[in-house]
C-alpha cells in the first residue's frame, strides 16, 4: 500500500470522532463513516486481494458476524435498527483490525492526533475562560453543518439546568469524547514523545489544563490513572536519591488529590453530577442503568447470547453491560479472550494503551463506536511498527494461495506460507 495512500486514510481517520456527530448527504451514514468508506473501497482495488488482519480482531469480528446471524431469527422492535447498529459496529472492528494493519501510519498518527488534540484544547480552554469572564458561549463543533444530536443553544440549556453548569466540549460531541481523544494524545506525549523540548511540556500542559477545563469525571480520572501508570514503573529503575524525591512528590501529590481537590467546587459539582440518583433526568445515565440491571430479566437464550446491539438498554451502557446486553455471556467471554490476547503479544505504548481504552470501558460507553476503532488502532499499528521488536500476531489473506498451504508462526508473526 502506497505511502500517500496511507496518510490520506491516517489523517481522515483521526478526524472521525470530531466528524461522526455530523449528516452527510447519504443518509443513515455521517460525515466521519463517508470518506472512510470511499476509502476502504479503493484500499481494496489497490490490495489485489492480499491484506492482513489482526488476528485478536480478526476472531472478534467473525464471532460477531455468528452472533449476527443467530440473533437474526430474535424478535426485534426495528429490524433497521438492528442491521445498522450491527453493521456499524463490524465496520469499527473491521477498521481497527483490517485497515489498522494495513493501512495506518504511526508517524502520520501521532502527527494528526497531536495537532488535532492542540488545537481543540485551545479552542476548549477558550470557550471556558470566555464563558466563565463573560457569560459568552462560542459554538461547540461546527455551527454550518448539520448535527445528528441537538442544537447548541439546546446544549447550553441542559448544561445550564444540571448542577454542573456550563460545560465546554471544543468541537467534540460531548465533554466526554474530548476528554477521550485528548488522553489519547497526552499518552502518546509521554510513552511516544511526539513532541521535543519545550513543545512537548507545553503540548502536555494544555492538555491537562483542557481535561479540567472540561469538568468530565471520567476524563478527569483516567487522566489521573495516566499519570500514575507513567510514574510508578519508573521508580524501581531510580537511584535512591531520585527515588526518594519521586517518593515525595507521589506524597505531596496524593495529599493534594484527597485533601484540596474535593473541595474546589467545580469538582464537588462533577461528582454530585455523577452519582446524582433522586430521580432527575439530568443524573448520569451509566449508573442509572447499572443500577436498574436485574439479571432475572434475562432468558436463557439471551442469558448466553444477548438480545442484539438494537436493545435500548445499550444506551449510556458500561462496557460489561454492553457485552452482556447485546452478546450474553458468550461475548463476554470472546471479548476477554481478544483483550488479554493483545495484552499478551503486545508491549510498552500499545499495552498501556490498552489498559486505558480497558479503564475508559469498565466504567464508560466506550467499547463500541469510534472509540474502539480508535484505540485499537493505535494500539496495532504502534505494535507493527518495523521499528519495533515485537508483533502483534496477524493473519495475511492472498487470494493465491491454495488450500494446502497453512499459517505457521515465524517469531512472533503469523504468515502465509
Amino acid at each position: 500500500m502506497g505511502n500517500k495512500f496511507k496518510k490520506i486514510y491516517t489523517i481522515m481517520f483521526f478526524l472521525m470522532p470530531i466528524l461522526t456527530p455530523y449528516k452527510s448527504f447519504v443518509p443513515r451514514i455521517t460525515l466521519a463513516e463517508l470518506p472512510i468508506f470511499l476509502l476502504i473501497a479503493v484500499f481494496f482495488l489497490l490490495s489485489g486481494g492480499k491484506w492482513l488482519w489482526d488476528k485478536a480482531l480478526f476472531f472478534w469480528f467473525f464471532f460477531l458476524a455468528g452472533m449476527f446471524i443467530i440473533q437474526f431469527s430474535f424478535p426485534h422492535p426495528d429490524i433497521t435498527d438492528f442491521l445498522g447498529t450491527t453493521m456499524r459496529y463490524l465496520l469499527t472492528v473491521f477498521l481497527a483490525g483490517c485497515m489498522a494493519t494495513n493501512c495506518m501510519d504511526f508517524k502520520c498518527a501521532m502527527r494528526t492526533l497531536r495537532v488535532c488534540a492542540f488545537l481543540s484544547s485551545i479552542y476548549l480552554i477558550a470557550q471556558y475562560l470566555i464563558a466563565q469572564l463573560f457569560s459568552i458561549y462560542l459554538p461547540a463543533g461546527f455551527p454550518f453543518l448539520e448535527n445528528y444530536t441537538f442544537r447548541e443553544e439546546m446544549y447550553q440549556y441542559v448544561s445550564h439546568a444540571t448542577t454542573l453548569g456550563y460545560r465546554p466540549r471544543s468541537v467534540f460531541g460531548e465533554p466526554a469524547h474530548y476528554c477521550q481523544y485528548v488522553n489519547l494524545a497526552l499518552m502518546t506525549e509521554l510513552y511516544e514523545k511526539a513532541g521535543k523540548g519545550a513543545g512537548r511540556v507545553v503540548c502536555i500542559a494544555v492538555y491537562c489544563v483542557g481535561i479540567l477545563c472540561s469538568m468530565s469525571l471520567l476524563g478527569v480520572a483516567v487522566m489521573g490513572f495516566i499519570w500514575i501508570q507513567r510514574f510508578f514503573p519508573n521508580l524501581k529503575k531510580k537511584t535512591h536519591t531520585i527515588r526518594g524525591r519521586s517518593v515525595l512528590l507521589v506524597a505531596l501529590a496524593a495529599i493534594v488529590m484527597i485533601l484540596i481537590v474535593p473541595n474546589i467546587p467545580q469538582v464537588q459539582r462533577i461528582i454530585e453530577n455523577k452519582f446524582n440518583r433522586a430521580g432527575s433526568v439530568f443524573a448520569d445515565e451509566r449508573f442509572r442503568t447499572l443500577f436498574s440491571f436485574q439479571i432475572k430479566e434475562y432468558t436463557p437464550v439471551s442469558f448466553f447470547f444477548g438480545r442484539g446491539m438494537d436493545n435500548p438498554n445499550l444506551e449510556y451502557c458500561v462496557g460489561p453491560l454492553f457485552l452482556f446486553n447485546s452478546f450474553g455471556v458468550m461475548g463476554i467471554c470472546a471479548y476477554l479472550f481478544v483483550m488479554f490476547w493483545t495484552w499478551i503479544n503486545s508491549d510498552g505504548f500499545a499495552r498501556r494503551t490498552l489498559e486505558v481504552f480497558t479503564l475508559n470501558c469498565i466504567v464508560g460507553e466506550y467499547l463500541t463506536g469510534i472509540w474502539f476503532a480508535l484505540y485499537y488502532s493505535v494500539i496495532i499499528s504502534s505494535a507493527q511498527r518495523p521499528s519495533k521488536a515485537y508483533r502483534l500476531p496477524v493473519f495475511e489473506r492472498n487470494k493465491n494461495s491454495t488450500p494446502s498451504q497453512s499459517l505457521v508462526i515465524k517469531g512472533t508473526r503469523y504468515e502465509a506460507t
